[in-house]
């Protein structure tokens, strides 16, 4: 009630009309989770007695975004006006944004049980849970956005700090910071946050990045990097601080420093352990100290764990791509990750999914960082040709702390190969069967798109080709392998293949890359190669004009959008094979190309021929014969034929214009015993030779 007497105004705020109960206990705070969480945590609250009675008992349940509630009994009384503090079972929500509910039930006292007042009872919390990242981890700033997903800035003065700029070192782009421009930033601090990062029975997490800085002239500015292991709410480890004139390596700019060199990157590194791995993640934060000096730049930050015992396969050395033959010994090399040194350890291995096979390797000495090159056993005997998979892992590592590998996903390797048979030349394939055809290989080292069987063929059904205008990686290199072509005492080889292809931009551009064929030859199972042919844009490309690509997948339409090509290997694989060729295809997401009619063939001539230089043939003959030179003569002068009467019954003479082979043609004349008179400029090469027509 209020009354008048002319005097001044009176203010009443806050009524509050109370009927304390006997029994009201509250949730009146959630201390955990925090903000944001990074592993498992277990849930914090504040419980209040508003009542008028002392609780001797009573239940706290907690929920995450409304699911199953998580009850537990507290039997710590709780007198009137009093609080407690009740720590709940752990959880592990999933990444993303969540709500937590706490609630008190039951509670009970000396008069009975039951709350009096259940409007009370519960509390909501909002918190972030953050994923936490297996590493390695590595930023170099090229993607779109800024801070890089998972990152996050702390700029605590909502000024100045870091930002995403052009270039980085052996790259585009960086992050840096301008320490240059305003005074009134002076001594504040900026961080870029990791994501939290997985440090599970870790020895040690390290750090590297790279700066590039230049000092202003009697200005301090510094770069450090701290460790938290709450999940960024504070970072209490330091472990790299480097302020100028050391952090820019004693060098000076009495002005703007407004892109760095590649000269004047420095790569820095630091690491963390003990208890600032005891949460079992680590998050780091990359803090510029602002001295109003000059900018900072940062790229390429690189996150790994190092552990106690920790072999990682580093490649399976045998097979290769493409093996000869199907007896070999598995070869891979293997190297020590880990802080210890590793005195034993084993390797298995498993060809296309069938039983391991276990190698264990003991009485070595093997330091972190070093390698070992180990053969395993049993060794691999008759593999039939064709494509297969070769998995092999190391496991069990001893050293001083103990055996087991700690971080188990480097262990691993698997390998695509293939292995070739051997035929007899002439090869002839049209793929027209199974794919790879039988003594055939693939070779496919980044398990992509590769070569493999088209419903298309010049004038048949199927053909060999690379689907390249689905394929983008670019770059990536696909090879089919033919069998060992052996031979022996040839006097010429030669290949002939039918080709189909197109491009999806301009052909003769050369602002981008073109896919590419090339063969390949190797008469020593890929040791070393001979390229014979390689084409691309528009040398290669069998249809439209050069000056227009084809803007649609390719598939040949008919034997016109074919062309036939042909390559002389005689100089460099004759007299003797074997000889194994190499269909290469080079993806560049352009469009596809075929291949069709593989024809590798040899030729051995007459020994006459090759002692001679020169053969008449058939003798005897029907009609016509031919003169049969070794090479071609240039300096023949004539060919004349006489009868056995002496009569001249047919000539011809050459001005430097005469071929390999020449055709006589007798036909009308008579059966009998002919001369052939061969006349060169050098009149001692002259010769005669007798033929017969029948």
């Amino acid at each position: 009630h209020g009354y008048s007497d002319y005097g001044n105004n009176i203010f009443i705020d806050n009524i509050n009309i109370d009927m304390p109960r006997n029994r009201d206990l509250s949730v009146t705070a959630i201390s955990r989770p925090g903000a944001a969480e990074c592993g498992t945590f277990q849930p914090v609250a504040t419980v209040k007695n508003n009542g008028l009675e002392t609780i001797n008992s009573y239940s706290v349940t907690y929920s995450i975004d409304g699911g199953a509630p998580v009850s537990q009994a507290v039997s710590t009384p709780i007198n009137p006006g009093a609080t407690a503090t009740v720590t709940l079972a752990a959880v592990t929500p999933t990444a993303g944004n969540h709500n937590i509910t706490v609630c008190t039930t039951n509670p009970v006292s000396a008069s009975g049980s039951g709350d009096d007042v259940p409007a009370n009872d519960c509390f909501t919390k909002a918190f972030t849970k953050k994923a936490i990242l297996n590493p390695p981890v590595t930023e170099g700033f090229e993607g779109t956005t800024f801070p890089p997903t998972g990152w996050a800035l702390n700029n605590p003065d909502n000024d100045n700090t870091w930002v995403w700029v052009i270039p980085g070192s052996n790259s585009a782009n960086s992050m840096a910071i301008d320490n240059y421009d305003d005074p009134d930033i002076q001594g504040t601090v900026d961080d870029l946050v990791s994501p939290p990062i997985n440090a599970t029975g870790v020895d040690s997490v390290i750090v590297s990045w790279e700066l590039a800085h230049k000092a202003y002239p009697d200005q301090m500015d510094g770069f450090l990097v701290l460790t938290s292991k709450d999940c960024a709410n504070t970072f209490s480890n330091t472990i790299f601080s480097r302020y100028d004139p050391a952090l820019s390596n004693f060098q000076d700019l009495e002005d703007f420093y407004a892109a760095p060199v590649q000269a004047d990157w420095q790569k820095l590194r630091a690491s963390a352990g003990g208890t600032a791995l005891s949460a079992g993640y680590i998050q780091f934060a990359f803090r510029n100290d602002n001295g109003y000096g000059n900018n900072t730049f940062v790229d390429n930050i690189n996150i790994t764990l190092l552990y106690k015992r920790d072999l990682k396969m580093v490649s399976i050395n045998q097979p290769g791509v493409i093996a000869c033959t199907g007896n070999f010994t598995p070869q891979v090399t293997v190297m020590n990750n880990g802080s210890e040194t590793v005195t034993a350890f084993k390797v298995a291995y498993a060809i296309d999914g069938g039983a391991a096979q276990t190698t264990t390797v003991t009485g070595v000495s093997l330091a972190r960082n070093a390698t070992t090159v180990v053969n395993l056993t049993p060794a691999v005997t008759n593999l039939a040709t064709g494509n297969h998979t070769i998995k092999v892992y190391s496991f069990e590592p001893t050293t001083a702390s103990g055996t087991g590998d700690q971080y188990t996903a480097n262990d691993t390797l698997s390998k695509g190969f293939g292995i070739t048979g051997t035929t007899t030349a002439p090869l002839v394939e049209a793929f027209e069967g199974t794919f790879p055809p039988t003594g055939w290989a693939v070779a496919n080292p980044d398990g992509g798109l590769t070569w493999t069987k088209a419903p298309v063929g010049k004038n048949s059904s199927a053909s060999a080709y690379v689907r390249n205008r689905a394929y983008t990686t670019l770059g990536a290199v696909d090879d089919l392998y033919t069998p060992s072509i052996t031979y022996t005492n040839v006097d010429s080889a030669h290949l002939s293949f039918d080709v189909a292809a197109a491009t999806f931009d301009y052909p003769g551009t050369t602002a981008i890359q073109i896919d590419t064929l090339e063969v390949l030859a190797t008469n020593n199972c890929g040791t070393t190669f001979t390229s014979i042919y390689k084409k691309y844009g528009a040398d290669l490309q069998t249809i439209n004009d050069p000056n227009y690509p084809q803007t649609v997948e390719f598939s040949p339409l008919g034997a016109a959008q074919w062309r036939t090509e042909d390559i002389d290997l005689t100089n460099t694989f004759t007299p003797n094979g074997p000889i194994q060729l190499v269909f290469r295809n080079t993806a560049n997401h352009q469009n596809n190309i075929y291949v069709d009619n593989v024809n590798m063939s040899t030729k051995t001539l007459p020994a006459f021929l090759k002692e001679k230089g020169y053969l008449v043939l058939p003798n005897p003959f029907h009609d016509q014969f031919t003169v049969w030179h070794l090479v071609e003569p240039t300096n023949l002068r004539s060919i004349a034929v006489y009868n056995s009467a002496g009569k001249m019954v047919w000539k011809k003479e050459y001005h430097g214009n005469a071929v390999k082979q020449i055709t006589v043609d007798l036909t009308g004349q008579a059966a009998g015993t002919y001369i052939v008179n061969l006349r060169y400029e050098d009149r001692q090469r002259d010769t005669q030779v007798k033929v017969v027509k029948l």
